[in-house]
């Protein structure tokens, strides 16, 4: 990966781990009021397991983007070293040494 690709990968990993933490806090605050506003049990039985899908959803993306920002830099890294180094205007074909 090209070294300038690595900031800009950083800068939309830290802003995606920020915002399915903000979700997180605002789908949660959003259920504990509804259920102080309406106290019904079925209301709770029923939104309860897909606030737990959109909650470990959210804790996988907050956590899972900080390693998988880690993993771009160290593996990618490493598979850049193993890459010969190709010079930019290198000729197209091999040339002799006499010239010819």
């Amino acid at each position: 990966m090209d070294s300038t690709a690595w900031p800009w990968f950083e800068a939309v990993a830290s802003r995606l781990s920020g915002l399915a933490v903000v979700l997180l806090v605002v789908v949660n605050a959003g259920f504990a009021a509804l259920v102080a506003v309406r106290r019904d049990r079925s209301f709770v039985n029923r939104w309860t397991r897909p606030l737990v899908v959109a909650d470990a959803a959210l804790v996988l993306v907050a956590g899972g983007m900080p390693v998988a920002n880690w993993m771009v830099q160290r593996v990618g890294g490493a598979m850049l070293a193993l890459l010969p180094d190709v010079a930019v205007n290198a000729p197209a074909e091999p040339v002799s040494p006499g010239g010819e």
